[in-house]
């Protein structure tokens, strides 16, 4: 359950358009997937009131928690050791530059989602954007 099921479950998670709500059909089917491909029990999630369903969920809410935690560490962290940043003003300004914003589009259900940006430059140690083909 937890070395093999909920790790490839996170995974299928991070891939959803909407990842803060799991209603939807598609998420009940792919759970059943992973549960017919690595547990020996067999079990059916029919309903989104299944035990075992309810469980993944709460398990998906608290590895989705955790990583907020962990995220919001690393951030305070990282302000906390430059000098540069010792202003807000300072803090946003590096934020806007470092984290794009989203990009609307449309996706293959021809519904509006938003998409990551292409470049992210707070992911590398030298980040060049005069040249967006070509900025590492």
């Amino acid at each position: 359950w937890y070395e093999k099921l909920l790790p490839r479950w996170y995974v299928y998670h991070a891939t959803l358009d909407n990842p803060w709500k799991l209603e939807r059909v598609e998420h009940l089917e792919a759970a059943q997937l992973l549960w017919d491909h690595l547990v020996r029990v067999p079990h059916k999630l029919e309903h989104h009131d299944d035990p075992v369903w309810a469980l993944v969920k709460q398990r998906t809410y608290d590895w989705r928690g955790d990583l907020g935690d962990r995220a919001l560490l690393a951030v305070y962290s990282f302000f906390k050791k430059y000098n540069e940043f010792d202003k807000s003003e300072n803090r946003a300004a590096y934020v806007s530059w470092a984290v794009p914003r989203a990009i609307e589009t449309t996706n293959a259900r021809g519904l509006r989602v938003l998409s990551p940006p292409l470049h992210f430059p707070f992911m590398w140690k030298e980040f060049d954007d005069t040249n967006l083909d070509d900025v590492v």
